[in-house]
């Protein structure tokens, strides 16, 4: 019995300390206190309180209150890659706990870069969420690169995304053509496929960029092997589909 309320305890403060560490992560992404507080169903008074203490117990500044919201301090940077890990670890340790007394609970969060995923994924969630209904997921969208950092840092548990290096468990589930769209008065939209030397000849509009996505990551510049006639660079899909046609 004495054992027994020791781990209590125990397991009380250790839960308190992971209550404060979420609410400090949660106002760094949400950046503002009601909004975490919302969020987490605390008053702003009390998630200030939380991430006061943490101050107190870290011995350095860990939130930079302006106007505008909150951002993390550059101390704070340095420890948020701990902080997600601890926090992740007590995610783990509360779901084993609650599988060994039969229950099944926790939070499953998920990222797609893909926004035709979202229907199956709604229907594969609707099933799951069927059966574990003590389990809640989430879904997160967004670029191949910047989930894979998500999940590096524990804040996705899985991802559905095009590869990227790393030691990442990776289970194929399509390939996708790199796809052009042409005129339809073009004398090669009649092609049954573009070739690759063709952006070298005639002019092309890149999509999105500087960003992280998979047409970025395999340009014709590079797979024609000689530099491609760029003629524009728009972040529009629509307006990249009215130029060319």
């Amino acid at each position: 019995m004495i054992h027994q309320t020791i781990f209590d305890n125990f397991a009380k403060e250790n839960a308190m300390a992971l209550d404060r560490y979420r609410a400090l992560v949660c106002a760094i992404e949400t950046g503002s206190l009601s909004a975490a507080a919302e969020a987490l169903q605390y008053t702003p008074s009390g998630v200030s309180r939380m991430v006061a203490a943490l101050e107190e117990e870290t011995g350095v500044p860990l939130l930079l209150r302006e106007h505008s919201g909150v951002r993390p301090t550059k101390e704070c940077e340095k420890l948020l890659s701990a902080i997600r890990g601890l926090l992740h670890a007590g995610e783990s340790c509360a779901q084993l706990s609650a599988q060994l007394r039969g229950l099944d609970v926790g939070t499953v969060t998920v990222g797609t870069a893909y926004s035709a995923f979202y229907s199956p994924l709604a229907r594969i969630i609707s099933d799951f969420h069927a059966r574990y209904g003590g389990i809640q997921v989430q879904l997160r969208g967004g670029y191949s690169t910047e989930l894979i950092t998500q999940l590096n840092a524990h804040q996705l548990d899985l991802c559905f995304i095009s590869a990227r290096e790393g030691g990442h468990d990776w289970l194929p589930i399509g390939y996708d053509e790199l796809t052009a769209w042409v005129p339809a008065a073009h004398p090669m939209a009649w092609l049954p496929a573009l070739p690759v030397a063709a952006f070298a000849k005639e002019p092309y509009i890149e999509t999105y960029p500087d960003k992280d996505i998979d047409n970025a990551r395999r340009p014709p510049l590079r797979l024609c092997g000689h530099p491609a006639r760029r003629a524009a660079r728009l972040l529009s899909s629509l307006f990249i589909c009215a130029l060319s046609e």
